[in-house]
């Protein structure tokens, strides 16, 4: 700012800044050098009777700061680092302001570090002054980053079954695109975003997952997760060794910890099947069957055995007999009983006279008159039985 101290007479003015760039025919002028130096200012003056004087003064024109910083752009939550890259090229800067762009400043340090408490992109201004007073500026924008949530969720966690772990991490205004696992059982798996793992023994683990932003912004989370032991399947029969049409009962004799066994399924073998705890069953046919239990908790554990050619159902043999006659007179009342039972190692007679008899074929002399009903009662090597009752006349004289 130059300003003229002239007698009240003066008319015109003429100012000359001596750089070669320009003057001025005001009576008080603001004038800005492109560059520094000294300057020889010249003020011609002209009075209203055509009177004029000069006067000259040496204006020295001091060099401003170059301004330059360098941030680091974070993510929310770390620390920004400023650098100041600022110089001048005559005499030296002596004061630093920053202004962070969230209402918060920094005086006096040239390198310092910000944490800010929010996400987005910052307006930072940097102001220097020189040992000669001469201020400088300069604006940069600073990006802060969102930092990842971390999240995830787990279903299926009983030994032995595959653990189902679901990604639910989210980031604002980027993508998430590294992840990281560990599964409390000294495993691990890099950059899976949803992920299945086989636990080799019950217990209760910590599962954390780490996510990474494309802007390498981190967070963790860590969940305890526990693995349940399987059900320990048993159960017996009260007899394995049938004939068949028996009815034999099955009784589960599974154990479980920290659970309850709540549903049950039987496969008998012969393709039938069963939901009873303890159910009875009926073979239909002989032969060999194996028998199978699947059992699961309330919290979904499976677990199941199957016993090996485990029940033996042998046929039934089929009792008969052929009497020599079916009808005779009191006086010639002896008729001859024959076993005609196939496989029968067993024989008890009944002929309702009183007379019982192992024997396998018979004679006998009922001697009075009535009608006897012969029962037939054989076993076979297996220990299955059957019984028939043929009816024998003894008439009267």
């Amino acid at each position: 700012l130059f300003t003229s101290n002239v007698s009240s007479d003066v008319l015109y003015y003429t100012w000359d800044f001596a750089d070669g760039n320009g003057g001025s025919n005001y009576q008080n002028v603001s004038y800005e050098y492109i560059n520094s130096g000294e300057y020889i200012v010249n003020l011609h003056v002209i009075s209203n009777l055509g009177c004029e004087n000069d006067t000259n003064k040496i204006i020295r024109v001091n060099v401003l700061p170059d301004v330059d910083f360098f941030a680091s752009n974070e993510c929310q939550g770390n620390k920004t680092v400023f650098i100041d890259n600022s110089v001048i090229s005559q005499g030296f800067i002596n004061s630093w302001e920053y202004n962070f762009g969230d209402g918060t400043l920094n005086e006096f340090v040239n390198n310092t570090e910000h944490i800010y408490d929010s996400s987005g992109v910052f307006n930072v201004q940097l102001k220097v002054v020189s040992d000669k007073g001469c201020m400088n500026s300069i604006m940069k924008d600073v990006m802060v980053f969102n930092v990842p949530e971390a999240s995830f969720l787990f279903e299926d966690f009983c030994l032995g079954s595959e653990t189902v772990f679901n990604d639910l991490s989210v980031v604002d205004n980027s993508d998430i695109v590294s992840w990281n696992w560990r599964f409390g059982d000294g495993t691990d798996s890099a950059n899976s975003k949803d992920i299945t793992h086989i636990y080799n023994y019950a217990g209760i683990f910590e599962v954390s997952l780490m996510v990474s932003s494309q802007q390498g912004c981190v967070d963790s989370i860590v969940n305890l997760i526990e693995i349940h032991e399987l059900p320990k399947v048993i159960f017996s029969v009260d007899n394995e060794n049938i004939c068949l049409n028996d009815d034999i009962r099955f009784l589960d004799e599974s154990t479980v910890k920290n659970q309850e066994i709540k549903n049950w399924y039987w496969n008998f073998g012969d393709d039938t099947f069963s939901y009873e705890k303890n159910p009875n069953h009926t073979f239909l046919h002989p032969g060999i069957f194996s028998v199978g239990l699947s059992v699961t908790t309330d919290l979904g554990c499976v677990n199941d055995t199957l016993f090996h050619h485990m029940i033996s159902v042998a046929e039934n043999p089929v009792a008969d007999f052929l009497p020599s006659k079916y009808s005779v007179s009191e006086t010639n009342s002896v008729i001859e009983f024959f076993n005609t039972t196939a496989d029968a190692v067993f024989f008890e007679w009944n002929f309702d006279n009183g007379i019982v008899s192992n024997d396998e074929n018979n004679i006998i002399d009922f001697m009075r008159s009535g009608d006897y009903d012969v029962m037939l009662y054989v076993e076979n090597e297996s220990g299955c039985s059957h019984s028939t009752i043929k009816t024998i006349n003894v008439t009267p004289d």
